[in-house]
């Protein structure tokens, strides 16, 4: 799940609200600035109090919803870093059919797939600037 959120790249910004849950749970919105992506997240905390009165986290509560929010953060952002070179390979050559195979590598909670795919193509211009 680290990697999946890539925390190394987030940085705590502050609590935004937090509600009670039960006699001693708490459900904390913290704010995370996440450096890689130039973006906010908030991730919703549930957190339960200790005998000795600290408090312990004990599940990401909107932790689907991060995922796919970051998911669709980092698609935008790569979509924007590589619009320039999308141009240029646009004058190389045109994509003529694309066949995508999908394989299930690791099932569960947050499965993993591998996608292998296969690019049908012709070149427009042989002159690679």
């Amino acid at each position: 799940m680290e990697q999946r959120l890539n925390f190394q790249y987030m940085r705590f910004k502050g609590i935004s609200t937090s509600e009670k849950f039960g006699n001693n749970e708490v459900i904390v919105t913290g704010k995370f600035h996440d450096i890689q992506l130039d973006r906010d997240f908030q991730l919703k905390l549930r957190m339960k109090e200790l005998d000795d009165g600290k408090w312990q986290i004990t599940e990401i509560v909107n932790v689907v919803d991060i995922v796919i929010e970051r998911d669709k953060a980092v698609s935008a952002r790569l979509a924007e870093l590589n619009k320039e070179i999308k141009v240029k390979m646009n004058n190389v050559f045109t994509v003529k059919a694309v066949k995508t195979e999908a394989k299930n590598v690791r099932k569960g909670l947050l499965p993993v797939v591998e996608f292998t795919y296969t690019i049908d193509y012709t070149l427009t211009n042989s002159k690679i600037q």
